[in-house]
């Protein structure tokens, strides 16, 4: 169903210190779910989002992690997930008739990059930045209405992209930036380049206008 997890502050107007979160993954399964970020901090966020939800960006400045290190798998003495979990656990339990036995170590599916997210991101205020190539390779659309996305020596897949505001940031690094795009509607904010067009290495805009 619909639900909301909030970095920071859930009032728009206000944004607070971001604090932690520890979790196998978040899963927006529907497209009006949302993880928001609206804090006053630098945040490296390190969590494998699914789904087909929101990603907002409102206040602050936000790195998401391309590439994940997986948590501590869980001591199957401790913790018994249930069979239905995201992501599942897969365990041979211990033998009842047999008070030695001790189960079998689980194995967690426990997703270390940012491909299973299919939703769109929408970018309000702050900063986002993708940092590594096609960080959310599967993103359906993504909306810069203010603030900035930095994507800058990088490849990145971007949906459906509209911009009415705010800031797509190709600029910096040595490697040529390309923006795939399923299709591109602007009407307002700015694109950064900080190329010479022709020159190489060079910008690449991909997709209908």
């Amino acid at each position: 169903g619909t639900g909301k997890v909030v970095i920071g502050s859930d009032n728009p107007s206000t944004p607070i210190a971001p604090g932690t979160i520890d979790a196998y993954s978040i899963n927006l399964n529907d497209s009006a779910s949302q993880l928001v970020f609206n804090h006053n901090s630098t945040l490296n966020f390190a969590e494998p989002v699914l789904g087909a939800g929101e990603i907002v960006q409102m206040a602050g400045n936000t790195t998401i992690t391309g590439s994940i290190t997986p948590l501590q798998v869980p001591d199957p003495n401790k913790f018994v997930a249930h069979p239905q979990c995201t992501p599942p656990f897969l365990e041979t339990p211990a033998d009842p008739n047999d008070p030695a036995s001790t189960p079998t170590p689980p194995t967690v599916i426990y997703p270390t990059t940012q491909n299973a997210f299919a939703g769109s991101l929408k970018v309000f205020g702050g900063r986002m930045t993708l940092p590594i190539n096609n960080t959310l390779p599967t993103l359906k659309a993504t909306s810069i209405a203010d603030g900035t996305l930095f994507m800058g020596n990088t490849t990145q897949t971007l949906g459906n992209v509209t911009e009415t505001g705010g800031v797509l940031d190709l600029s910096g690094g040595d490697n040529s930036d390309v923006v795939h795009a399923t299709s591109w509607n602007g009407t307002g904010g700015v694109v950064r380049l900080d190329t010479i067009l022709g020159a190489n290495p060079p910008v690449t805009i991909m997709g209908p206008t």
